[in-house]
C-alpha cells in the first residue's frame, strides 16, 4: 500500500502509542477473565484478586440496583518519555475505537441499549476507564471494559480526528480567560 506522508506519520504514531501501552503494562495476556492467582478477603463485602499477569481485580457486593465496574491501568502522562507527550490520553480516546469485535458504533450501542454509562479519563497517574448501568448487565460491561482494554483494534479510520479532540481537551484546561 502506498501511504502519504500524513498517512505514514499516523500509523508510526500509532504503533508508537501500542508500543508505549505495552512496554508500561508488561504484557496483558488475552483478558481479565483469566485464572485468578491468589485473592484476598479486605472486609467482609469487599475481595481483591491478583490475576496470574499481575493486574489485581477489587470487587465489593453491594445490594443496590445500580452497579459500577471499572478498570484503572498504572499507566499516565508521568510514564510518557519527552518524545511520547500526549501519547496516554491519546491512548485513553482509542481504547473505545473499537475491538477485534466491535467497531465504534456497536460499542456506544453496547452501552446505551442497556441505559450504562462509559466513560474514561487520564492523569499523570492512570489510565481509568469506567461505567455506571443496572446491575443485571454487569457481565456485558465488565465484558465490553476488559475487551477494550485487551483487544483495542486501534482502527486507522478516524486516527487524525481524535488526536485532534484529544489536542483540544488539551488546549482547554491551559486557556484560562480572566
Amino acid at each position: 500500500a502506498t501511504y502519504s506522508s500524513n498517512q505514514w506519520r499516523m500509523r508510526n504514531f500509532v504503533a508508537q502509542s501500542k508500543s508505549f501501552l505495552y512496554r508500561k503494562l508488561g504484557g496483558l495476556g488475552n483478558s481479565v477473565q483469566s485464572n485468578f492467582k491468589n485473592s484476598q478477603i479486605v472486609e467482609k463485602s469487599v475481595n481483591i484478586h491478583t490475576l496470574k499477569n499481575g493486574i489485581r481485580v477489587v470487587h465489593m457486593e453491594a445490594s443496590l440496583r445500580v452497579a459500577y465496574c471499572g478498570m484503572l491501568l498504572n499507566i499516565g502522562t508521568r510514564d510518557e518519555l519527552e518524545h511520547e507527550h500526549g501519547y496516554a490520553h491519546f491512548l485513553e480516546h482509542l481504547l473505545f475505537k473499537g475491538t477485534s469485535r466491535y467497531n465504534a458504533l456497536q460499542i456506544i450501542d453496547m452501552v446505551e441499549s442497556v441505559g450504562a454509562d462509559l466513560n474514561a479519563y487520564t492523569t499523570k497517574e492512570e489510565i481509568f476507564l469506567y461505567a455506571g448501568f443496572l446491575k443485571e448487565n454487569y457481565e456485558r460491561i465488565f465484558a465490553l471494559i476488559s475487551d477494550l482494554i485487551f483487544d483495542s483494534s486501534f482502527p486507522e479510520e478516524g486516527l487524525k480526528t481524535e488526536k485532534e479532540v484529544v489536542i483540544d481537551e488539551i488546549n482547554s484546561y491551559k486557556d484560562t480567560p480572566s
